[in-house]
């Protein structure tokens, strides 16, 4: 592989690869041959890039390979991660399913039991909880709640007993403001971008 990777340096313009190499990592891929910045991962050069100023015929089919490769690469590495994932997912998640039922039967088992230990522990004490071996024996009281089943009787019911409990959600829609007014939303608490640049992507 370093043979390869030599024999590709050779035929990097002398002047442009010493200074390089002093500061820059490569990465040992011989299709792209990428100096990177080893502390950040940012390209730097690659190796048989055309120059800015050479043929466009060359610089499109140089360009659209490289993005053709890149994709390719990217596409192939996802699937790679998630497959691995997968079986990941598939090798623990019984485990752990395991181990969650295997406690929660602990729990149910003996919960009873526990809590008349944990109530005779506790006996005479101002305390709620105590520690016994591994576990930790808490007593408390739940607080009176109530949970939402129909929201449309139960909104009625707030504006007419207690309307600090309904909340109201406001948020701008910017695709209704005219655009005879969205210059004018820029004094208002907007940023008003006045459009007409032209665009340009490489796909």
């Amino acid at each position: 592989m370093q043979e390869e990777i030599d024999r590709e340096l050779d035929a990097v313009e002398a002047e442009r690869a010493p200074a390089l190499l002093e500061e820059i990592a490569l990465v040992t891929d011989t299709e792209t041959l990428v100096y990177m910045d080893p502390a950040t991962g940012e390209v730097r050069d690659v190796a048989d890039a055309p120059e800015e100023t050479g043929d466009i015929l060359q610089i499109t089919d140089w360009v659209g390979n490289k993005l053709a490769y890149s994709k390719a690469k990217i596409g192939g590495l996802t699937a790679e991660r998630e497959a691995l994932l997968k079986r990941i997912h598939d090798q623990y998640d019984p485990q752990i399913r395991h181990y969650g039922e295997f406690g929660n039967w602990c729990l149910v088992r003996y919960s009873a039991q526990l809590r008349e230990y944990g109530r005779r522990l506790l006996d005479g004490k101002a305390a709620r909880s105590i520690r016994t071996g591994l576990l930790h024996l808490r007593f408390g009281t739940t607080r009176p709640r109530v949970d939402v089943v129909d929201e449309d009787r139960a909104l009625a019911w707030c504006e007419e007993k207690c309307p600090d409990a309904i909340q109201v959600r406001r948020s701008v829609l910017k695709s209704a403001i005219p655009e005879e007014l969205k210059a004018e939303a820029s004094e208002n608490g907007f940023e008003f971008y006045p459009g007409g640049e032209e665009t340009f992507k490489i796909e």
